[in-house]
């Protein structure tokens, strides 16, 4: 099982890779919808709401797919 500090890593690391699909996701609609999962999974990471982070960036990948 991982530890606090280490799901927060790995939420961090999910953070980085879903903001450069984001930004090179085309400009529209998906792009907007998804940046704005993206933000909410930013604010989760900063309350070290892990679980809900990831949720909102597999939310983010779901809509660029």
């Amino acid at each position: 099982m991982l530890s606090s500090e280490q799901r927060h890593l790995d939420a961090e690391e999910e953070l980085k890779k879903v903001k450069k699909i984001c930004d090179q996701a085309p400009a529209g609609d998906k792009k907007e919808e998804a940046m704005q999962f993206y933000t909410a999974a930013e604010d989760a990471h900063k309350m070290r709401m892990n679980n809900k982070c990831i949720a909102q960036l597999a939310k983010a990948r779901e809509v660029l797919k």
